[in-house]
């Protein structure tokens, strides 16, 4: 005994909708794929033939005919995939900022990438995949300046920059004579 394909209804603003979708010149390629396809179901054609007419496989018009049939035109879009693990939790990230917020090693003027991984136990990519994440970018440049009683001195300055609201620099004088 033959099996038969579920049938598929839909109300005619969701038909409309598919019909939109089908014509749409900025709708992805994949989803204007399912469209038609779940189109071509509603005119009660068989797995077979759409997928013979759309070049696709027998599974891939039963997948989009019963996701269609399940949640509607939500159903055409792509599930949710976990992808890869985050590594490194929300702890990490508030034990680096607390680190951030104690002086540096002696012989240093500020933080780095290296010294921080060392004292936290992470890699340099951790360290600063962390701080990506939060939006800051950190440019370090020094040049040599001339300041008061200081004599030479270095100026570095450190670039943050925010993803709302462009660049905010900070400059730190050192007074490193030299």
């Amino acid at each position: 005994m033959p099996r038969h394909a579920l049938k598929l209804e839909c109300s005619e603003a969701e038909k409309a909708a598919l019909i939109a979708i089908t014509k749409s010149r900025r709708e992805e390629v994949r989803i204007v794929e399912r469209a038609r396809i779940v189109l071509a179901c509603l005119e009660d054609r068989g797995n077979q033939e759409v997928a013979r007419d759309f070049g696709v496989s027998v599974p891939t018009v039963s997948k989009w005919r019963k996701r269609f049939a399940r949640h509607g035109l939500k159903g055409l879009k792509d599930d949710h995939r976990s992808g890869k693990p985050i590594s490194h939790r929300v702890e990490f990230r508030n034990r680096l900022f607390a680190q951030i917020e104690q002086p540096p090693p002696r012989g240093m003027s500020h933080w780095d990438g290296p010294a921080l991984a060392e004292k936290l136990g992470a890699s340099v990519h951790a360290i600063w995949r962390v701080l990506r994440k939060e939006g800051i970018y950190a440019l370090s440049r020094t040049a040599p300046r001339k300041s008061g009683p200081f004599g030479a001195a270095q100026c570095e300055c450190l670039a943050l920059r925010d993803g709302s609201s462009g660049f905010a620099v900070l400059v730190a004088l050192r007074a490193i004579i030299l």
